[in-house]
C-alpha cells in the first residue's frame, strides 16, 4: 500500500474474479459484478489471461475460496446468524450481489484500498446502500478498535 492506492492484493483477487467470469463463465463463482467494478473491459482482462497463463491457478484457487466462503455464509444464514464481516474487502463484492434476508455486511479495509472501490462502485453504479464500511490499517491499527 503506497502512495494512497489501493492494495496490489486487492487489485490481483478482482482481476482473477473477473476473468473467470470472462473465460470460464463463472462455472465455479458465479459473480455478474466482478467485471462491471474492476473497470476493465472483457478484451482486457482476456488479452492479460492470454499473457500470462501461467496466472490462471491463482485464479481458480481465488474463486474456488470465495464459493466456499458464500456457501458457508448462506449455511449460516439459515442458522440464524445476520452479519458478515469482510476483512481486506478489496473489491469483493458480496455485499452488493448476495439477498441474504436482513444480513448485515461491514467491510474493514485500508483507507486507500475504500477509496478505489467506492469510486468504482459509485461510477459503476452499484447500490452501496446495504454495506457498512470501516476504514483500517491492518499494519498499524488494532482490530478490536473497529
Amino acid at each position: 500500500m503506497h502512495d494512497g492506492r489501493p492494495s496490489v492484493t486487492a487489485v490481483a483477487a478482482a482481476r482473477h474474479r473477473a476473468t473467470h467470469q470472462v473465460l470460464e463463465r463463472g462455472v465455479v463463482f458465479s459473480d455478474p459484478l466482478a467485471v462491471r467494478i474492476l473497470g476493465e473491459s472483457e478484451s482486457e482482462l482476456l488479452s492479460a489471461a492470454a499473457a500470462h497463463p501461467e496466472r490462471r491457478p491463482m485464479g481458480w484457487f481465488v474463486c474456488a475460496r470465495a464459493r466456499l466462503a458464500e456457501d458457508c455464509l448462506a449455511l449460516a444464514a439459515e442458522r440464524g446468524i445476520g452479519h458478515l464481516v469482510v476483512l481486506g474487502a478489496g473489491l469483493d463484492t458480496a455485499g452488493y450481489r448476495l439477498r441474504i434476508p436482513d444480513l448485515h455486511v461491514v467491510e474493514i479495509d485500508h483507507p486507500a484500498t475504500q477509496r478505489w472501490k467506492l469510486d468504482l462502485l459509485v461510477a459503476s453504479g452499484i447500490d452501496t446502500s446495504r454495506v457498512r464500511y470501516r476504514a483500517m490499517d491492518f499494519e498499524r491499527d488494532d482490530l478490536a478498535g473497529h
